[in-house]
């Protein structure tokens, strides 16, 4: 099954204040170096003149990077 054929994914998450993002077991850290490097989509929130707010994930996206790197049998 593909990232974008995964029920109930078509949504934004938050990225966990510490620890690992339960739906996709990656860790925090690992997730900010792929927002870093543009490879998943991304989206800041946060009032105006603020300088914090909070990061969403597009999940689909998050999903199709794993879905980018799942091995096949016999590799």
């Amino acid at each position: 099954m593909s990232a974008n054929e995964m029920v109930g994914t078509e949504r934004w998450i938050r990225i966990p204040s510490k620890g690992v993002e339960p739906t996709t077991g990656l860790h925090r850290s690992f997730i900010y170096e792929l927002v870093k490097a543009g490879s998943i989509r991304t989206a800041s929130i946060k009032k105006p003149g603020a300088l914090k707010g909070v990061r969403l994930v597009w999940l689909p996206s998050l999903l199709a990077f794993i879905e980018r790197h799942v091995e096949e049998a016999g590799r």
